[in-house]
C-alpha cells in the first residue's frame, strides 16, 4: 500500500474518506467516477486516492501523487490490480487496523503482531534467530526470497504484503 510512504498524510486521508462516506459535500468536487460504477478517484492535495465503494465498505486501491499522462487509465489499472489481489486473498484493513499498519515500522512488524506470534516463534519456524526477525522488523536488515516465503506462510499472508508498503 502506497499510503505507508506518506504516513504524514494518513490522518487527512482517513478524514477525507470518512467525510465522503458520511455524505458531507466538502469533497464532492474532488471525486470522479472511473470506468466502473463503484470506482472513484478522490483528489486530496497533490495526491489521488483510488477506491471502490462496494456494499458498506470503502476499499482503498491506491494512493499516489497526482500528475502524469493517462491518469484515468493508470488509476483504472491500479483498481483492477487491487481488486484482483482481494479476490485472491489479499488482506484488507478496518479503519483501526489501517492506523496500526501505518504506525508499524515495517509491514512485517504489523503482520506478526496481527497474527499474535512472538518474534521467537516466528524465528523458530523460519529457522533463523530472533535477532534476525527483530532486524527485519526494524528495517535494518533484508532477507532472502526463501526467508520471506517462510515468514509469509507462517503469517498466512502473501509475500507481497510482507515486503511492500
Amino acid at each position: 500500500m502506497d499510503l505507508r510512504r506518506h504516513r504524514d498524510m494518513a490522518p487527512g486521508v482517513r478524514t477525507a474518506i470518512g467525510d465522503y462516506a458520511a455524505g458531507e459535500g466538502s469533497y464532492a468536487g474532488d471525486v470522479t467516477q472511473l470506468a466502473e460504477p463503484a470506482v472513484r478517484r478522490m483528489r486530496i492535495g497533490g495526491f489521488r486516492l483510488i477506491f471502490d465503494e462496494t456494499g458498506s465498505d470503502i476499499l482503498v486501491a491506491k494512493f499516489t501523487p497526482s500528475g502524469g499522462a493517462n491518469e484515468d487509465l493508470a488509476d483504472a489499472r491500479a483498481h483492477a490490480i487491487a481488486m484482483s489481489g482481494v479476490a485472491y486473498g489479499a488482506k484488507t484493513f478496518s479503519d483501526a487496523e489501517l492506523g496500526d499498519f501505518l504506525a508499524a515500522k515495517t509491514p512485517m512488524a504489523y503482520w506478526r503482531r496481527r497474527a499474535k506470534i512472538t518474534q521467537m516463534r516466528l524465528a523458530e519456524t523460519a529457522g533463523v534467530s530472533q535477532t534476525v526477525i527483530s532486524q527485519l522488523e526494524g528495517g535494518s536488515r533484508t532477507g532472502s526470497a526463501e526467508l520471506y516465503l517462510k515468514l509469509a506462510r507462517e503469517l498466512n499472508i502473501r509475500v507481497e504484503e510482507l515486503v511492500e508498503g
